[in-house]
């Protein structure tokens, strides 16, 4: 229920005002909506002030969705609000697009069919557009969502938490059940998530890492339960070899729209929902499941010699949590972490006198056990300077050493640190205190970046670059990932740094990914020309150009394409005899490269214009007319459609433009003009 409040007074001024804003929001269609009434329905108005409450298909809350065109834009009361769909379904043909504005013709969030997953979007107005389907009438549900105000603190500010990555995974212990709190794992890391071959996108929420070791043999199973409405996904990973893109292997991935409990199992992998659209696995025969499949997977074999990591996405909705059991079936294995941590890597800040180590343990390990007297080497005191704590837990810390290191070989015992499953660090770690490596990062890496499909989204390509780095015996790098070689997927350009160490020696580089936005030419609408005369296109944005053409085509599309010889410039200039498709290749200073390509048809008309007469003596006047076939044109200084009639004093060039379909272009027609003979008569004495 809509609901104004205008404070009526005597005075004549302010009933005045009040009227002009009264006729103002009339004519602009903007409601407020009461906070006693906060459920809308898209298409109840054009534009609706909102804060908070529940949003629904046209067809209402009780009904299903109506095959009618619908467009509502939703405007923030206060700050920002926050869209997200609990439920969704609509026909085959349909699609739902969401715009970051007031009108359809702001930019696209993204275009949504049947099937697809809805992720959650805010701003300060957003407008959502339903277009129903040209062939499916059948009845659907339509869809019901939440609508929230986020301050813009909240917007700007995210928490960046170290289990949002592969290597700060959580370890899990003894078939742990975990409880993962509502709204705690709002951020995605700083290292993607999404270089699988099933995750469809890891959408606008958060994302957490759990990693394990299998006890026995056999086949796993788990549960992730949601304490609400969230839509939970998750990929299982085998990361026996490491974290990094290209070392992590994905071995099972669900990412349905179906909120509700997930994961692997043998038993609900065929439960009778999903199954829609594109899904072809939705059995038990499958370890990837896409959008319109059912929530589980088939159970995942694993083995003990390898270690595993799941990674648990808030993909859309409220966050707001969820519960991870193990072993639900008794056919299934245990979990379990029965390793020592220990440490992995020790740097010293100078070679040569380090009075400082900075030391990386291969795991989680609870700060409240870590001591001084935990390190000990004869004749050297250790003192903790710094732990990294975060939340309790730390992979690092800083020691001072007294007295310094000199070069050489030394075995530092470390014992009484425990990891998160109860087990003791006691083993000796060898530093070499040695020469100073001469790190190398590599050389930097371009990636460009270009409009997605129907112009939603970007495109990366590469969507992924290897970093390589070289004269080390470790290496770290800034984004936390380890080894030589590591995946990177920056969508700004981003500058690394390389830790290298040669022992605990260390020395580190840069290399920077710049992202490029390559050049978007545009050479216009395809083009009907007349045959024999010249067209010319324009490009821009780059610093080098190639003009191709080509006559071949595949459905329809182009293809085939060759380098027209010395067409190099922003402009070219054709003259084509018969259909052809013209295409640019622009290119920018950092090596990024876009195109455009258009058709060339030639038309049926004849393009000459005619004069009668094309010689005339000066003084006389001549006809310039076209043929019936071009009804369309223009004279240059002239009528337009018409004859015209000219009487130049000396030879002239005259132009015409023809705007018919099928046959446009310029030509022209020369008059020449013959002067008048000169008469000369002689008179003679007659006798």
């Amino acid at each position: 229920m809509k609901e104004m409040k205008i404070k009526f007074q005597k005075n004549f001024k302010v009933f005045n005002f009040c009227l002009v804003v009264f006729i103002f929001c009339q004519l602009f269609n903007i409601s407020q909506v009461s906070a006693q009434n906060n459920e809308f329905n898209l298409g109840q108005a054009r534009d609706l002030v909102v804060s908070e409450g529940f949003f629904y298909d046209n067809g209402g809350k009780y009904s299903n969705i109506t095959n009618k065109y619908s467009i509502t834009t939703f405007h923030a009361k206060k700050d920002l609000i926050e869209i997200y769909f609990t439920n969704y379904t609509i026909p085959q043909g349909s699609e739902i697009r969401i715009y970051n504005g007031n009108t359809n013709k702001d930019p696209l969030f993204g275009v949504f069919g049947f099937g697809d997953k809805i992720w959650n979007v805010s701003g300060p107005n957003i407008t959502i557009e339903y277009i129903p389907s040209s062939f499916d009438k059948a009845p659907a549900s339509g869809w019901n969502g939440v609508i929230r105000t986020i301050p813009f603190s909240d917007k700007k500010t995210k928490s960046l938490m170290p289990e949002s990555d592969c290597p700060g995974a959580i370890p899990l212990c003894q078939n742990t059940t975990v409880i993962a709190l509502g709204g705690l794992y709002t951020d995605l890391g700083s290292i993607s998530d999404d270089d699988g071959s099933c995750y469809s996108g890891t959408g606008s929420g958060g994302s957490v890492w759990y990693t394990f070791t299998p006890q026995s043999n056999g086949p796993l199973d788990f549960t992730i339960t949601p304490t609400g409405s969230t839509d939970y996904d998750f990929v299982v990973w085998d990361i026996t070899n490491g974290c990094a893109s290209g070392q992590r292997v994905q071995v099972s991935c669900n990412f349905s729209l179906y909120t509700g409990a997930t994961g692997l199992s043998s038993i609900n992998c065929s439960e009778s929902i999903g199954g829609g659209g594109n899904c072809t696995s939705n059995d038990c025969s499958t370890d990837s499941k896409q959008s319109d499949c059912n929530r589980f997977n088939r159970r995942l074999n694993v083995l003990t010699t390898h270690q595993y990591a799941i990674c648990v996405n808030f993909y859309s909705g409220s966050n707001d949590g969820f519960v991870l059991t193990f072993k639900n079936e008794a056919s299934s294995v245990n979990i379990t972490d029965v390793t020592p941590p220990f440490i992995n890597n020790t740097y010293a800040n100078v070679c040569g006198g380090a009075s400082q180590l900075h030391i990386h343990f291969n795991e989680w390990v609870d700060c409240a056990t870590i001591q001084n007297g935990d390190f000990t080497l004869a004749g050297y005191t250790f003192t903790v300077t710094n732990n990294y704590c975060i939340n309790g837990r730390t992979d690092q810390v800083d020691l001072s050493v007294s007295p310094a290191l000199p070069l050489g070989t030394y075995s530092i015992h470390a014992q009484d640190i425990l990891d998160f499953c109860g087990n003791n660090m006691n083993s000796n770690y060898s530093v070499v205190i040695g020469s100073v490596p001469t790190a190398n990062a590599g050389s930097d890496k371009i990636t460009c970046k270009s409009p997605g499909f129907l112009g939603i989204g970007w495109t990366y390509s590469p969507s992924s670059q290897t970093l390589t780095a070289t004269s080390g015996t470790s290496y770290e790098w800034s984004d936390g990932q380890t080894g030589a070689s590591v995946g990177v997927s920056p969508t700004t350009t981003t500058t690394y740094t390389v830790t290298v160490a040669n022992g605990a020696c260390t020395a580190t580089d840069n290399v920077v990914v710049f992202v490029d936005v390559a050049p978007s030419p545009n050479l216009g609408a395809d083009q009907t020309i007349c045959a024999g005369f010249p067209v010319t296109f324009n490009a821009s944005g780059g610093v080098s150009y190639q003009w191709q053409s080509t006559t071949t085509t595949i459905f329809g599309t182009p293809t085939g394409w060759t380098n027209i010889p010395g067409a190099t410039s922003s402009t070219y200039t054709g003259t084509p005899g018969s259909t052809i498709y013209y295409q640019v290749l622009v290119t920018s200073a950092n090596g990024c490269t876009g195109s455009d390509w258009v058709k060339v048809t030639i038309g049926s008309g004849v393009f000459n214009a005619i004069a009668s007469p094309p010689i005339i003596c000066a003084g006389s006047s001549t006809t310039l007319s076209m043929p019936p076939s071009l009804p369309s044109y223009t004279w240059t200084g002239g009528p337009t459609n018409t004859s015209w009639v000219v009487s130049p004093a000396t030879s002239t060039v005259y132009t015409v433009t023809s705007n018919t379909v099928g046959c446009t272009g310029t030509s022209t027609i020369t008059i020449t003009v013959n002067s008048l003979p000169v008469v000369t008569a002689t008179a003679s004495n007659l006798t």
